[in-house]
């Protein structure tokens, strides 16, 4: 085990040595302070104004530093988030066949399921890291720029429509972080698979990314209402559930379990191809 850490430490090393590795945090921290900057203009400010003020809610209290960090979280985690986790999930493999150090890796005495082992968890820890941060990083701005305040919700694409006090929006925010590191790795283990496939990191970067964006598209038209619920995306937005009044753990439970399948299903394509290629040629 002590081995297996070691061996996870160089690959850590090696993935946040590259460039490309901080091109999400530096992206998501420059569309926060945006998004910031823009909601301090008077209409937007009046926006959220008139929509508070129907429900009977305190400008001043609920225009906080919870309700931006939701907002900057809400429109560019999974905008964003597919970009940088295809980018970087997408690269982890077959970057190192095309660079030609995999065959130097296994010409050592290691096995590729150990080697993809490595690889994966090098994937997971980066998506949570991603994850922490963007939620964090939020959270930060927000608080800085509005302290901290109440918590309002507005998601008209999930019916939802939620406030809180400052405690337990601060709970919310912890438990979304939680659902999010783990739906976010969906995302993250479909661009693995691609990886271990016989491509360019390019091609594997582009086919994650049409995926989720053929999905997203797709769950998104009122025609497919009935079968909505085998989408990705359907589940993966079911982060925003626990934000509302009273959560529905019976339904989150039942997306985690389905993006789980698929996380399986996804991995186990990805180590069957990855042992089966030819590295000679």
């Amino acid at each position: 085990m002590s081995l297996f850490a070691r061996q996870l430490g160089f690959e850590l090393l090696k993935l946040f040595a590259r460039k490309r590795t901080w091109f999400g945090f530096g992206a998501f921290l420059g569309i926060e302070f945006l998004i910031l900057l823009m909601l301090q203009m008077p209409r937007a400010q009046k926006m959220f104004r008139r929509s508070m003020v129907i429900n009977g809610l305190d400008f001043s209290h609920y225009f906080s530093g919870l309700t931006l960090a939701y907002v900057m979280i809400s429109y560019t985690v999974f905008v964003l988030g597919s970009l940088y986790l295809a980018l970087v999930c997408g690269d982890i493999v077959s970057k190192e066949v095309e660079d030609g150090t995999m065959r130097m890796v296994l010409s050592r005495p290691v096995s590729r399921m150990r080697i993809i082992l490595l690889k994966y968890a090098t994937c997971v820890i980066y998506t949570w890291t991603l994850a922490l941060f963007i939620v964090l990083s939020s959270l930060a701005l927000g608080i800085a720029d509005r302290g901290l305040g109440g918590l309002l919700v507005v998601a008209p694409w999930e019916h939802l429509f939620s406030y809180f006090e400052a405690g337990p929006g601060m709970e919310r925010f912890v438990l979304a972080t939680g659902l999010l590191c783990f739906i976010l790795l969906t995302l993250s283990t479909l661009g693995f698979m691609f990886s271990c496939f016989n491509m360019k990191p390019a091609s594997a970067t582009i086919l994650t990314l049409s995926v989720y964006i053929f999905d997203s598209v797709l769950h998104n038209v009122p025609y497919f209402e009935n079968i909505k619920t085998y989408f990705l995306s359907y589940h993966m937005a079911m982060w925003t559930q626990v934000f509302q009044p009273t959560i529905d753990w019976s339904q989150i439970v039942n997306s985690l379990c389905y993006l789980g399948a698929f996380n399986l299903v996804f991995l186990g394509i990805g180590a069957f191809h990855f042992a089966r290629r030819d590295f000679k040629s």
